[in-house]
């Protein structure tokens, strides 16, 4: 793994997370480079970076194996890991009736939402997607300033894994897409 502890990396395509990341990562210890598309993700862009670690909040491609094994890349979903692993989480949780849930920030594996569990914290499901979106982006951060200052030993998750689908934003599952990651 190549590493240089003060470089980090996040990427996101969502415009609430690019928001915080132009409002915290000023705040935030360390050099700081925001990846906006999928074409900007590669392991030669990352080497040149060496960051310590690389953020995924809210990213919606499957990252490439030789990079999640040569960066140490952490995700975030919004569910309490191994419940809810797959797509939709949002959508999944409001349909299936749940007022809060927990945002888990999880290592990278190659099995999709399947690593182990850096850090966890309650996310309040209350008011529209859009404000809970914005919500799970501020906590976002202040998780990653509780890794990077703590860096936590990842924990292998625990329980029965419950699988969510991509559901489109009508929620129904008859109209989910076959392919899709969230």
């Amino acid at each position: 793994m190549t590493t240089i502890n003060g470089r980090y990396i996040v990427c996101t395509v969502k415009p609430w997370n690019i928001a915080a990341f132009k409002r915290r990562s000023p705040g935030l210890p360390g050099k700081w480079h925001l990846i906006e598309t999928p074409d900007q993700l590669t392991v030669a862009a990352l080497e040149r970076m060496a960051p310590r670690y690389v953020f995924f909040p809210h990213w919606s491609w499957r990252v490439a194996a030789e990079i999640i094994t040569r960066f140490e890349c952490v995700c975030f979903h919004m569910a309490d890991v191994p419940y809810g692993r797959g797509g939709s989480p949002l959508q999944n949780l409001i349909v299936h009736g749940c007022k809060s849930t927990t945002l888990t920030a999880l290592l990278m594996v190659d099995e999709l939402d399947a690593g182990p569990i850096n850090l966890n914290r309650p996310l309040s499901l209350e008011g529209r997607a859009a404000e809970i979106y914005v919500r799970a982006a501020d906590l976002v951060y202040d998780m990653i300033k509780e890794i990077i200052a703590g860096e936590p030993t990842p924990v292998a998750q625990r329980g029965e894994v419950t699988m969510f689908s991509v559901l489109s934003p009508h929620f129904g599952p008859e109209h989910s897409p076959a392919v899709g990651i969230d």
